[in-house]
């Protein structure tokens, strides 16, 4: 018995854990100047900023969001990875780009060096708890041409979910893109790109005007496997105490 009850409190200190998937292929190609501006959807590759899933799990009051590429994240000064976690009451973020971590949570701000190239994932812990879903998870990557100039350019970019693309009433789900419509994209100030209307993600997260959405949850039963097994050992201890 005092085994169950030990394997009941493990079972109530569960990691809780979610995850995002995107689509590869849905990057965007943006190009501004001062007279004028447009969206079309990318028709080559740019796997090092194609996204395919924002994961992430909460444990002991932190959480720890993983952003996954289709290629590998790379060291350039031209390319940035985006992680957000927003609320009603606070917001933390991160972006990382050649060799520079920068991290802004509820408790402390900071910078690290260490290059996360070569890898398809980059992950950063906050000290935020969002097991409550009172929060909103997302991330993004974009590479520029050139470094960020705020008058005229061009960048390419993909946001996981979908809803977070910030012409996204205007132009997700068409196939051949276009060249009107839309707003403007993040800088590696650490701007947010977000802003999407109502609407409903390609996973079926929904979104409100402010663009905050509901992803899926992770793993359905993840907490009845985690019961199962805990019943499990314990009648297997009982039995040989017998």
């Amino acid at each position: 018995m005092i085994m169950i009850g030990f394997l009941i409190i493990l079972l109530g200190a569960a990691v809780t854990c979610s995850a995002i998937s995107d689509s590869t292929g849905d990057v965007w190609h943006y190009t501004y100047s001062k007279t004028e501006w447009t969206w079309e959807r990318y028709a080559g590759e740019k796997p090092n900023i194609d996204i395919t899933d924002i994961s992430y799990t909460t444990a002991g009051g932190k959480t720890t969001v993983t952003l996954t590429v289709a290629g590998n994240i790379v060291d350039s000064q031209n390319v940035y990875y985006y992680i957000y976690v927003v609320s009603e009451s606070l917001s933390s973020f991160a972006y990382y780009s050649n060799d520079l971590e920068y991290i802004i949570d509820p408790v402390s701000a900071g910078s690290n060096t260490g290059s996360k190239a070569g890898s398809s994932s980059w992950s950063v812990t906050f000290n935020v708890d969002v097991s409550n879903g009172s929060y909103s998870v997302y991330g993004y990557a974009l590479e520029y041409t050139d470094a960020y100039q705020g008058t005229s350019g061009e960048y390419w970019g993909d946001w996981a979910p979908d809803t977070y693309f910030p012409a996204y009433d205007t132009y997700y789900g068409d196939t051949t893109g276009g060249t009107e419509g839309g707003e403007t994209g993040g800088n590696e100030t650490g701007d947010t790109a977000a802003g999407g209307e109502t609407g409903t993600t390609e996973e079926g997260s929904t979104a409100d005007e402010t663009g905050s959405t509901t992803p899926h949850e992770g793993t359905p039963g993840f907490e009845l496997l985690l019961a199962v097994f805990a019943v499990t050992i314990a009648l297997m201890l009982m039995k040989r105490r017998r």
